[in-house]
């Protein structure tokens, strides 16, 4: 039995990170992710599982500064060249600096492939004789005596790893991918299908309102008499401080500052409840009264 709020949270996780696979399908274990990759020519009978953006690294020791007794000074004349003037017995101070080269990993049945704009890798699958975790978002892949470092978003790098092992324990033990793929396709159901839409539209309609600020969201909360009482308060201090034309204009100020805040938030939780289709509905209650 899938956790619906588990592979929710998965979803949305992945789903903003990657735009080249929608996730959910693998999720709700019905099938493969969806890949909307392109500019990819595959060779026979090759097939994306998967691909991310993504990035190559190197950790690289160099000079960062320098610190001493030296009371000089360094100017820097040209890329890569710089003049100290005065002063002697400086020390150089070292640290470690990673440098990324961006671009996309690229998961097939046949080959794990990186395309960037300053560096690449293409590794057949029957190649490959390591996969590490190095951390939270990176990873290493080993093929013979050639080792890549890959970083990618948190949210996706665990799908990244993993089918890279998925498409070596296919080659290893001789299954079609093509097949496996294909087989979960037919065997989908209507129903599995319309699970996936409603997950995936539930996320989608879900996801802009949390992350609205809530305090401004809880200005609807205050009832009216309150922040009438309040506004009141204010207008009378201001009244014996600043003069009651002075005062007149605050508040008038102050309310027209609150209701265009109201107005956008009303706005924005018009058009988030917007185009369902009263189809869509019926079977988003139908799907929550089977999972209550």
């Amino acid at each position: 039995m899938v956790d619906i709020a588990e592979a929710k949270r998965k979803i949305l996780a992945h789903n903003r990170v990657n735009q080249y696979v929608d996730i959910t399908p693998y999720e709700l274990h019905v099938g493969f992710p969806i890949i909307n990759y392109t500019g990819f020519f595959p060779q026979p009978n090759e097939l994306i599982i998967y691909a991310v953006p993504a990035s190559i690294f190197k950790d690289k020791e160099q000079v960062v500064g320098y610190t001493g007794k030296s009371a000089g000074a360094s100017f820097r004349v040209a890329k890569g060249v710089t003049v100290r003037t005065g002063g002697s017995g400086g020390r150089a101070v070292r640290d470690t600096v990673r440098k990324h080269s961006f671009g996309d990993l690229i998961i097939t049945n046949q080959r794990v492939i990186f395309i960037g704009k300053d560096d690449n890798f293409d590794f057949p699958i029957n190649k490959i004789t390591a996969i590490k975790p190095l951390s939270k978002e990176t990873f290493v892949i080993q093929a013979g005596r050639s080792s890549k470092n890959i970083f990618v978003e948190s949210g996706a790098v665990l799908y990244a790893a993993g089918f890279v092992n998925y498409a070596i324990t296919c080659y290893n033990e001789g299954l079609d991918v093509n097949a496996e793929k294909k087989q979960a396709e037919d065997e989908m159901t209507s129903e599995q299908r319309e699970l996936c839409d409603i997950v995936l539209n539930t996320i989608v309609v879900s996801e802009p309102i949390k992350t609205q600020n809530t305090k401004i969201t809880q200005l609807k909360k205050i009832p009216s008499f309150i922040f009438g009482i309040i506004l009141s308060i204010i207008y009378f201090i201001l009244w014996f401080t600043i003069g009651f034309i002075e005062s007149s204009i605050v508040l008038f100020a102050v309310l027209l500052i609150v209701s265009i805040i109201k107005f956008h938030i009303m706005k924005k939780e018009l058009y988030s409840s917007k185009g369902k289709s009263p189809a869509y509905n019926e079977r988003r209650d139908r799907y929550d009264n089977t999972n209550n």
